[in-house]
């Protein structure tokens, strides 16, 4: 009887494990390829918590259809008016809402157009995919990107290739 007690307690405690274990993978703090809609990769973005809101930047911008992308805010107004785009917090304010099981209530920048939306995130493909609604006034106004999760060592090769391919230039 003590046997199966033990067996039982421990396999419960494994459970509990994996299912916080899972339950924290499922955010979206992390690192992301972003695209832009036409499906094109347009910049790698990280995702981190601060206290209870999510706040997001861009690591490093991509070039679309052949064009470099923007290095500052030029169409930006007031505090992001003319700011390096990289390293920019873009994304803040975002909070989870267990009714709806997305992340709410924040706002996004477009860097290129200089707008602020608000936003809504939720998770797809088991976390790996991240559903990033920009919209103003209600969300049937507005646009969704999908962004693929990439881990920290996918970020630093691509860096690395980034880094490589302006070096052979």
């Amino acid at each position: 009887m003590r046997k199966l007690l033990a067996s039982l307690l421990i396999t419960g405690s494994l459970l509990i494990s994996v299912f916080a274990a899972q339950a924290v993978s499922l955010t979206p703090v992390g690192y992301w390829d972003q695209y832009d809609d036409k499906g094109q990769l347009q910049s790698l973005v990280k995702i981190w918590q601060d206290k209870d809101e999510l706040k997001g930047q861009v690591i490093k911008g991509f070039p679309v259809n052949g064009k470099a992308p923007n290095h500052y805010c030029t169409k930006c107004s007031g505090d992001f008016k003319d700011k390096r785009i990289t390293d920019l917090t873009f994304i803040w304010g975002a909070r989870y809402n267990s009714e709806t099981g997305k992340w709410e209530g924040g706002h996004i920048l477009d860097p290129n157009g200089g707008s602020v939306y608000k936003l809504i995130m939720s998770l797809t493909d088991n976390g790996q995919q991240l559903l990033v609604r920009g919209y103003l006034g209600i969300s049937l106004f507005g646009r969704t990107q999908t962004w693929t999760r990439i881990t920290e060592k996918q970020m630093k090769e691509q860096l690395a290739q980034i880094k490589k391919e302006i070096g052979d230039q």
